[in-house]
């Protein structure tokens, strides 16, 4: 037998984030896409990393609880001040990310499926709203009738976050002597080795210029700051990102 879906089927509340017509759009959209990450500290990496896991083509939109599973296993959604449901919700809300409504099934009279929209002719065309493919299949055997993606102004936000270019910029600014103590930091976090302890990072800047020079600073500083622009991620240690290693080899080239 087939089943048709209602709103209280769906995720909760996403039935209220497709009502509106489309997604805002345009300079608004990216303003306050923008806005919604750089005001948040508690929710700015995790709302980065929900725009990342929505970063696909409008042919490859994801399944809206498939995002919000992947989302539950991240670093910084756990210690995101917001679960994945209300992540999802900002960013749709902002119009960071899109969301695209699966045409529900029902059964003919013999039991092949039809299009809730059309007749027996329909049921062999593939939706034109859905991503098409494995990903429209997967839409089908999950209880969600929901896709989501990013938008071109999430792309752009995402874009402006780019942790590489804001450590650039961090870099900038900093005392020259800064640059060693950040890659020694990035190094002794490597996520190979099993990540650092604070005690760690400490031990391996220990005597190291840049505590002292041009004035009195502690480990902890390069740390918040690494862990700022997303270089490193709280698991239990610390670990190095792979933007963190990206960074690495900005610095390679600059030391």
């Amino acid at each position: 037998m087939g089943m048709t879906r209602n709103d209280d089927d769906r995720p909760d509340g996403v039935a209220s984030m497709t009502k509106a017509s489309g997604h805002p759009s345009g300079p608004d959209a990216y303003k306050r896409t923008y806005e919604a990450i750089a005001s948040n500290h508690g929710t700015a990496h995790a709302l980065l990393d929900t725009l990342r896991a929505c970063d696909v083509d409008a042919a490859d939109a994801r399944p809206y609880r498939e995002v919000e599973e992947e989302l539950s296993a991240l670093p910084s959604v756990a210690e995101s001040t917001q679960g994945p449901h209300t992540l999802l919700g900002i960013l749709v809300r902002t119009g960071g990310i899109a969301t695209i409504e699966v045409p529900e099934a029902t059964e003919g009279a013999c039991g092949s499926p039809l299009s809730k929209a059309g007749g027996a002719d329909e049921a062999s065309s593939e939706p034109t709203t859905v991503a098409t493919g494995e990903v429209a299949a997967q839409a089908q055997d999950q209880p969600v009738d929901v896709l989501v993606r990013i938008t071109e102004e999430g792309r752009e936000v995402l874009a402006a976050f780019d942790p590489v270019g804001r450590f650039e910029t961090l870099l900038a600014g900093e005392p020259a002597g800064y640059a060693d103590a950040y890659a020694l930091v990035l190094a002794t976090c490597d996520s190979d080795e099993g990540g650092a302890s604070r005690r760690d990072v400490e031990c391996a800047l220990a005597g190291n210029p840049a505590l002292t020079d041009p004035k009195r600073v502690y480990p902890s500083y390069f740390i918040s700051r690494l862990e700022s622009i997303e270089g490193l991620v709280w698991d239990g240690a610390w670990h190095t990102t792979d933007a963190g290693e990206r960074m690495l080899g900005v610095l390679a080239t600059s030391l």
